[in-house]
């Protein structure tokens, strides 16, 4: 799945912070997907103005992610939790389509 830097920050974000550690492994080796390298932190130049996740749009690249069907359920979950408590917002947008829908 082709991801933009929103979508994988977005996805990131998803995943609960607690939980007990199978949970725990499963979001570590998740967000190793998902997530950013060092190097690719340095090459879309991230930085972090007034608490916002900014990077350079010139630079950026789509990463080709692939999740396994459980992977995959973990995000389609907590975006339809989020749907159905009526918390999506505007960032939500592309990936829940690219996921969900």
């Amino acid at each position: 799945m082709l991801l933009t830097v929103q979508e994988r920050i977005v996805a990131v974000g998803l995943l609960n912070p607690e939980g007990d550690m199978f949970w725990l492994r499963a979001k570590r080796a998740l967000t190793a997907k998902v997530g950013f390298s060092a190097d690719e932190i340095l090459e879309f130049e991230f930085k972090n103005e007034d608490g916002m996740t900014k990077w350079n749009p010139e630079k950026e690249k789509d990463k080709d992610v692939e999740l396994s069907d459980g992977e995959l359920a973990l995000f389609v979950d907590a975006l339809k939790e989020l749907e159905r408590t009526k918390k999506l917002r505007d960032e939500h947008f592309s990936l829940y389509e690219k996921i969900v829908e």
